[in-house]
């Protein structure tokens, strides 16, 4: 999978780009390990008031 348009924002004939550097043209995904630790550090109503309701 590449992340780009040919002749948009990849260079020309890229699909002929070597195997070790290939890796330049992948898709990288990532995701934050510390999504669960944000989940479980909930404030409550009490600890933070919210300024108006809702």
């Amino acid at each position: 999978m590449s992340i780009g348009d040919p002749g948009i924002n990849l260079p020309p004939a890229w699909e002929l780009t070597p195997p070790m550097k290939a890796w330049i043209y992948k898709l990288f995904t990532a995701m934050d390990g510390n999504q669960k630790a944000v989940c479980l550090n909930a404030s409550s109503e009490a600890r933070d008031p919210s300024l108006n309701v809702g």
